[in-house]
């Protein structure tokens, strides 16, 4: 899924950097990025998730990530905590990482990207 997602990112229309399964660690805080794009304006940090076909990503209003089934059963994804909590600790780690290596005050943009199984990627 994430192959598929960072194929279409190569259709972006501006200068850009991309840079992919990124391992940071700062202090005791650590953590897999799965894609960063560098372009002049901005950083965004993506976030790939494949969805079964049928189903569909729900993220409720305490950032908890859930789906729900094609037979509108709604359940907790087991792998993934809150999505609002990993994403502030994996804009913190890069955040940090930029910081030490003298990017100041980087503006970071986060993004999610739900990758359906069976179609194209789509960019929420």
């Amino acid at each position: 899924g994430e192959h598929d997602a960072f194929l279409n990112l190569k259709m972006l229309c501006c200068e850009n950097r991309i840079v992919k399964n990124i391992a940071l660690q700062h202090e005791e805080f650590r953590g897999e990025l799965d894609a960063v794009v560098f372009t002049e304006r901005a950083i965004f940090l993506l976030e790939v998730k494949n969805v079964k076909s049928g189903n569909s990503i729900l993220i409720d209003e305490k950032g908890n990530y859930l789906q729900m089934g094609a037979n509108g059963n709604v359940f907790e994804h087991q792998h993934d905590k809150n999505f609002g909590v990993k994403m502030n600790e994996k804009e913190h780690l890069l955040r940090k990482t930029l910081e030490s290596n003298g990017f100041e005050n980087p503006k970071i943009h986060r993004l999610l990207v739900r990758r359906h199984l069976s179609s194209e990627v789509v960019w929420l």
